[in-house]
């Protein structure tokens, strides 16, 4: 399994303004976590396969979805 470190770097870079809600969310809450594992493993996905287009675009769109779910999620925190 990938490290924390790695989840929360790759999060943190998306979403540069949020580095200090997005640690604390994800030092407090498990769903956060969750969700932020999905997207890392999304994007691992992506990196290693960009070039089968069928697939990689439903995960283009699926890494889509999850940024949005993942910044609602820290709007929406406090």
């Amino acid at each position: 399994m990938e490290s924390v470190n790695a989840h929360l770097a790759l999060i943190k870079e998306k979403f540069q303004n949020l580095s200090g809600k997005i640690q604390e969310l994800y030092d407090t809450d498990p769903d956060f976590q969750s969700l932020c594992a999905d997207y890392f493993l999304c994007m691992k996905f992506l990196n290693r396969h960009e070039k089968q287009s069928g697939l990689l675009q439903e995960y283009v769109e699926l890494s889509q979805v999850l940024e949005t779910d993942i910044y609602m999620f820290v709007s929406q925190a406090y």
